[in-house]
C-alpha cells in the first residue's frame, strides 16, 4: 500500500511540474513546453536555492535534471496510451530521486522531498483512485 501511495505522489508530482512548465511557457507567449535544457536549467535553480547547492553539486544535478528532462519528453511525445507513459514517467522520477540522493546529503534530500510533497498538485490529495 505504501508504494502506491508513495507512486501517486510521485505522478502527482510529475504532473503538477508539467503543469507548472505548461502555464508559464504559454503565459510567456510561446504557446509550448520549454525545451528539456530549460527545464533543467529552471528546476535546478530551484533546488539549488531551496537546498543551497554547493558548485560541484549545482552541476551534478543540473545534469540529472537534464537527462530526465529529455527522457521525460521522449515519452510525453512518443505513442502509446497514457498509462503507459504515466507508468513510465513514475519510474523515471523514481530513477532520478535515486540518482539525486547519491548528491544530495541527508538533510537536503530530506528537504527536497518536502519540496515535492509542496509542489504536489492540493486538489488531487483526497482522490480515492490507485489506493
Amino acid at each position: 500500500m505504501k508504494t502506491k501511495l508513495n507512486g501517486n505522489l510521485v505522478l502527482m508530482m510529475m504532473l503538477f511540474v508539467s503543469m507548472v512548465f505548461a502555464t508559464q511557457s504559454f503565459a510567456q507567449g510561446r504557446g509550448g513546453m520549454r525545451t528539456p535544457e530549460e527545464r533543467a536549467k529552471m528546476l535546478t535553480e530551484k533546488i539549488k536555492e531551496a537546498l543551497s547547492l554547493n558548485e560541484t553539486q549545482e552541476k551534478t544535478v543540473y545534469d540529472i535534471n537534464l537527462k530526465y528532462a529529455k527522457q521525460n519528453q521522449e515519452v510525453m511525445t512518443s505513442d502509446g496510451d497514457r498509462a503507459e507513459k504515466m507508468e513510465k514517467m513514475r519510474s523515471l522520477q523514481d530513477a532520478k530521486n535515486g540518482e539525486l540522493k547519491k548528491v544530495l546529503t541527508e538533510d537536503q534530500y530530506k528537504k527536497y522531498e518536502k519540496m515535492l510533497e509542496e509542489m504536489r498538485p492540493q486538489g488531487r490529495r483526497g482522490s480515492g483512485r490507485n489506493r
